[in-house]
């Protein structure tokens, strides 16, 4: 149980939808139930509740601040939570943003994408340990992490930086990161290291590709050393299809190669907005390698 709930998080950086506002301040989030089902394990249906949260202040004179919580809480008799806080004082000048506190980590903010194929039922093997160092250790982490970052926007091209250490580790987390838009596609590239490596780990170098083609839109990033698997490389799929207004179909798929063997995980989901700021979400996957599992997700939620 203690894998499945730590897995859950991998899906929590995403999906924050319409944005509101109050005096200087933009919020948005959302906030889900749903019930995950794993055939052919034993194990009885894990209920779950989900809530994501941003907001962002304007200090003036390029000051400013943002405070997130991003978490997912078991509902049966374990109950246990895996959540993160990201908070910041930021400042924007000429030459990009800098956050000091414990903001997102560079790779996380040059990979974001709103797409629905990022499933929770996607993240239950790994997908999380197999996506950006910092994210992994801002979920993972018992103690507080600290943090800063810079991310600078110059004219097509982003580059981002960021440096994270726990409070009870002398081991920090550099991130690095750098994008080009080209209009209907972009190109990225990140690299996650430590100044502490474990042996074998040389740091994750990810390159990917986003695109969007009418109502299509998709994205590719192959990452060498995942931290899970020194010798190892990941494929990571996304992609999702708006039909109307109301409702969009998805699908996703990681694939983790090594000389130990491989295993993908994949996920194809819909979900439906009722114009009132209330969506219901189903998802189907499976996990390929070793064993053969299949999952299945309902989610019904709102957002603000």
């Amino acid at each position: 149980m203690r894998t499945l709930s730590l897995a859950f998080a991998g899906m929590l950086s995403t999906g924050f939808a319409q944005a509101q506002s109050l005096p200087g301040i933009d919020y948005s989030g959302s906030f889900r139930l749903g019930i995950l089902t794993v055939d052919d394990s034993g194990a009885d249906d894990i209920n779950y509740g989900r809530l994501d949260f941003d907001a962002t202040a304007d200090f003036g004179n390029g000051f400013g601040g943002y405070l997130g919580y991003e978490g997912i809480r078991e509902l049966d008799a374990n109950e246990e939570t895996v959540d993160r806080v990201l908070y910041a004082l930021t400042y924007t000048g000429e030459v990009g943003t800098f956050a000091l506190g414990n903001p997102r980590g560079a790779s996380e903010v040059i990979r974001d994408n709103d797409l629905l194929g990022a499933s929770t039922v996607l993240a239950i093997e790994g997908y999380l340990t197999l996506g950006p160092l910092p994210t992994l250790i801002q979920f993972l982490r018992d103690d507080a992490v600290y943090g800063l970052s810079y991310e600078g926007a110059f004219g097509a091209n982003t580059v981002a930086a960021s440096y994270h250490i726990p409070e009870e580790s002398d081991d920090a987390i550099l991130s690095f990161g750098y994008s080009r838009d080209f209009g209907s596609y972009g190109l990225f590239a990140t690299y996650d290291t430590t100044t502490d490596n474990p042996a074998g780990y040389d740091g994750t170098l990810s390159i990917g590709a986003s695109g969007h083609v009418g109502d299509f839109a998709g994205q590719v990033t192959l990452s060498s050393q995942p931290i899970v698997a020194d010798d190892g490389f990941v494929i990571q799929l996304e992609g999702d299809y708006r039909v109307n207004d109301a409702l969009r179909v998805g699908a996703s798929l990681a694939r983790l190669d090594t000389s130990g063997g491989d295993f993908s995980v994949y996920s194809i989901g819909a979900e439906y907005g009722f114009g009132t700021g209330g969506f219901a979400r189903a998802d189907l996957g499976g996990l390929d390698g070793g064993s053969d599992v299949n999952f299945a997700s309902i989610e019904v939620g709102i957002t603000f």
